[in-house]
């Protein structure tokens, strides 16, 4: 049969190459599979779910690597989907992680080295965006002392900010810092603006993280004027203004909070860019909720959610939804505070993030307290307390001095 190359999947079979004359007999059957799902099968329909608008590739790719033509396989990976990403990247986007962990994994260490340390990256990041923090730390160990030997100075530092990034989430930061200077030195090295505000946005984010708010401020502004002087990525820009103006927030300059969270908002409507918007207008919500502005507070934390309803990360949604019962509560609104603690709490709950239903659970009990409501206040408080003091973090102190309070008061 003559395909009729027109298709996205039939220009690809094109690239491909592949000549059924030319292949051993006992990998026909692989080559064969591949030329019908490429050129034959028809197109996925309309309603047709995210894996079946690809399964074509994903068929093809398994053809191949059973043929053990690891070359023709990878291209699957790397070829763009039509009118989407790059198979690879439309699968995270998709959050198929489990997917494609499965896919590099076939592929490791059966490419040339500069594609091989390519899947180690990309397999490393997958384990740190999945909290596979095991996983990541041993691929970004073995990458970094990879380059290092063969002294890929931009390899390097790419993986020592990757590392960095995932020491930074353990709270592992002098082990974070470390690794963010030795990045910043190879970028400056090798004069990649591009590469040097990014981790200087990382470095900013290590310093807020340990209170040093000035130097946070500072290193914010050099990335946005490096990444705003070279038209960089987007993306970033928006993050950037948005940390900054949290940033701010900490340090009560709630005017300038405004302007760069405007900023970042403006940026992320622009590029509709929906995680950046659920940022943007969480923090604004912070903003007035920290100028006791409830109402303003609660219309921008509303905003936040709407936008997340459909939105696969539900730890972000879990926070909103904290915040959002934090300014209700302030309010007023007693009866809505309590319901968007409990959606708050049995999401963080089903997803394992301790630190947000340690917040949940401190909320309810004080809403509790101030309806004379002390056994379930207690209860609340309690379980607050168990997870505050696991985490180690200062809301152990809050629950500690609640708890001592609905003793005595119990006395």
């Amino acid at each position: 049969m003559q395909a009729n190359l027109e298709t996205p999947t039939q220009l690809l079979f094109e690239e491909l190459a592949i000549n059924l004359n030319e292949v051993p007999f006992e990998q026909l059957v692989h080559y064969t599979a591949v030329e019908y799902f490429l050129t034959i099968e028809d197109e996925p329909p309309s309603d047709a779910t995210n894996l079946e608008k690809v399964n074509r590739y994903l068929e093809s790719f398994e053809h191949l690597c059973n043929a053990k033509d690891w070359q023709r396989a990878s291209e699957i990976i790397f070829s763009d989907i039509g009118q989407l990403e790059e198979l690879q990247y439309q699968l995270i986007i998709w959050n198929y992680h489990e997917k494609l962990i499965g896919i590099y994994q076939k592929l490791l260490n059966r490419l040339d080295d500069e594609l091989n340390i390519f899947l180690i990256n990309n397999l490393a990041n997958i384990y740190n965006e999945t909290r596979s923090d095991t996983e990541a730390e041993i691929l970004y160990l073995q990458l970094l002392k990879q380059s290092q030997k063969n002294q890929d100075i931009l390899t390097e530092a790419v993986t020592a900010e990757n590392l960095g990034c995932l020491y930074l989430n353990q709270g592992k930061y002098a082990e974070a810092l470390n690794c963010f200077e030795l990045a910043l030195n190879n970028a400056r090295e090798i004069q990649d603006l591009d590469l040097q505000s990014h981790i200087l946005g990382n470095t900013a984010d290590y310093y807020g993280l340990v209170g040093e708010y000035s130097l946070a401020i500072d290193c914010y502004h050099q990335a946005l004027e490096m990444s705003l002087e070279i038209a960089a990525d987007i993306i970033f820009i928006a993050n950037c203004f948005i940390n900054l103006g949290n940033t701010y927030i900490s340090v009560k300059d709630y005017t300038k909070a405004i302007e760069y969270l405007d900023k970042g908002l403006s940026v992320a409507n622009e590029i509709e860019d929906n995680l950046c918007q659920v940022h943007a207008y969480t923090s604004l919500g912070n903003v007035y909720h920290e100028q006791e502005n409830y109402d303003k507070a609660i219309d921008y934390y509303h905003q936040s959610l709407d936008l997340l309803k459909d939105f696969p990360d539900l730890d972000i949604k879990s926070s909103a939804l904290c915040d959002l019962g934090t300014s209700l509560f302030e309010n007023g609104q007693d009866v809505e505070a309590i319901l968007s603690f409990q959606q708050s709490l049995e999401i963080a709950l089903k997803i394992n993030e301790p630190r947000t239903a340690a917040i949940a659970y401190y909320n309810l009990a004080k809403i509790a307290e101030s309806s004379n409501e002390d056994k379930i206040a207690f209860e609340y408080c309690s379980q607050a307390l168990t997870l505050a003091t696991e985490l180690g973090i200062p809301l152990a102190k809050e629950c500690q001095e609640l708890k001592d309070r609905l003793l005595n008061e119990a006395a």
